[in-house]
């Protein structure tokens, strides 16, 4: 059987921070992927996806759409339409994917929203939550994964994950998939229980290059380099936690609301709000209304519910920003900045961000156009501090499974103590810098300007030679169209590990 005439390998290093990244790759500390990622192609930043923390972020890479695109809008979410009286909350309606409900990720994603295992049949997939499309014989290391992950958490040995990776990556290379997406979580353990910028995250790093290495090698005995595009990603980046602020806890204590939350709290009956944290840095709050939970609430409703909890939340050194429904369609985004209201709007055919202050910006943005096209809104904010934010909250909210209020952390604090054990000194999946900017190091020349991790989609698909879907939320950044001259991709079935 022929093999495809070309093929694509996503290395994804969770949790890896664009600086951090850089700064080894300066140093020389990341030499196979100076060889043979960047000198052949070229490194840049990229905008992860609101909520950025892993599986939501993943979705970019995999599905060429945003979190809320997909119907996939954090770690954590509550599913009004799931929901039945008279029975407590649970996992029918409120999904955590931090424990045996990550088996439901495959089938809580959008059907609208087809996987690059499913459009590249014979494709592989190792360590990666999000797995449909893919045959059991593909899904490489599947049935070691829930052992190694738990060895890792409780021996805190954060190396053998990665090893176990990069090992079955290569190996599966004698089968010449068209498409492979490998997790390596060891930058990611490294963050949360240790340190960001400490050395065992940047063994972590330095893992990851002698994963690329071997690949190289390896490519390079089968004939298949110079037809192998490599890519080295990240999901979502990290900052260091100095304040714990507990949300739920803030608003049973200081609000009188009874709330449910991970993980004790999950399953608690008549409870009146539910705070649904990802990433410890970001969360969805759901309020039941007077309707019981089978309508979304606005700001209105929230107010109503409880008078004083937006105020004070704004208020709170611990929250950078908060976002509610507002009026039809809109949304309504304040912090101690200021305050705005964003919409999508569809004019001439062309999807535009509709962006109206009020007083001044919550962002701290400097003045935009009232009306930006999604492109315009990247590069106008992709320098920033909060790098594609206004994109990032209104594909959020195309979600309705998205809460009736978004709260993001601030740098430096996260919004989860309890039951967080052992404690998360670092933490992600906030709509600042910090988190959602992220290190994207590819083997193939890129275009000039700012992208998104959605683009790695695009670029894989007209690298492979196969036909994207139409709803995509990104575009091809390779600086060569392949897309014009597609292949015919005959595939061979990677074996059983």
């Amino acid at each position: 059987m022929h093999s495809p005439r070309r093929t694509a390998i996503v290395i994804l290093a969770d949790g890896a921070r664009a600086d951090v990244f850089e700064r080894l790759l300066a140093s020389g500390e990341l030499p196979e992927i100076t060889q043979h990622v960047t000198e052949r192609g070229g490194y840049r930043r990229a905008t992860s996806t609101f909520t950025s923390t892993t599986i939501p972020a993943h979705l970019p890479f995999l599905t060429g759409r945003f979190a809320g695109s997909a119907n996939l809008p954090g770690y954590r979410w509550f599913d009004r339409t799931k929901f039945r009286a008279g029975m407590p909350l649970g996992p029918w309606c409120f999904r955590s994917y931090n424990g045996p409900e990550s088996r439901l990720v495959d089938r809580d994603l959008s059907p609208h929203a087809p996987t690059l295992f499913e459009l590249a049949p014979g494709s592989v997939n190792i360590f990666g939550a999000i797995a449909r499309g893919v045959t059991r014989r593909n899904n490489l290391g599947a049935l070691r994964k829930n052992k190694l992950w738990l060895d890792a958490h409780y021996r805190e040995d954060y190396s053998s994950a990665d090893e176990a990776a990069r090992d079955l990556l290569v190996d599966s290379l004698d089968n010449q998939a068209p498409f492979t997406f490998a997790v390596m979580p060891g930058i990611d353990w490294n963050s949360h229980y240790d340190d960001p910028f400490g050395e065992a995250a940047h063994d972590a790093y330095r893992r990851i290059d002698r994963c690329v290495g071997a690949v190289a090698r390896k490519l390079k005995r089968i004939g298949r380099y110079e037809k192998t595009m490599i890519a080295v990603v990240s999901d979502h980046g990290h900052a260091p936690v100095h304040e714990h602020f507990d949300l739920a806890v803030r608003m049973e204590e200081d609000h009188d609301l009874r709330v449910a939350y991970h993980s004790m709290r999950a399953w608690r009956a008549r409870a009146q709000a539910i705070c649904a944290v990802s990433g410890n840095a970001m969360a969805h709050v759901y309020m039941r209304g007077e309707g019981g939970w089978s309508f979304v609430n606005g700001r209105g409703g929230i107010e109503a519910a409880a008078p004083e909890l937006i105020g004070q939340l704004i208020e709170s050194p611990s929250v950078d920003l908060i976002a509610t429904r507002y009026g039809s369609g809109a949304i309504l985004i304040e912090s101690d900045r200021g305050c705005a209201r964003l919409h999508e709007s569809i004019e001439d055919g062309e999807l535009q961000l509709v962006y109206e202050v009020f007083s001044s910006d919550p962002f701290g943005f400097k003045e935009l156009p009232l009306r930006m096209s999604s492109e315009q809104a990247l590069q106008l904010t992709a320098e920033s501090s909060h790098p594609d934010a206004l994109m990032q909250l209104a594909q959020l909210f195309r979600s309705p499974r998205t809460g009736d209020m978004v709260v993001s952390a601030a740098a430096g604090h996260d919004l989860r103590e309890r039951y967080e054990r052992p404690e998360h000194r670092s933490s992600h999946g906030a709509l600042h810098d910090q988190h959602m900017s992220v290190p994207l190091a590819i083997s193939e020349p890129l275009t000039d300007g700012p992208l998104r991790t959605a683009d790695v989609f695009s670029m894989i698909t007209s690298w492979i030679g196969v036909e994207p879907p139409s709803n995509t939320d990104g575009v091809s950044r390779l600086a060569t169209d392949y897309a014009e001259s597609p292949v015919e991709v005959e595939v061979a079935v990677a074996s059983s590990v």
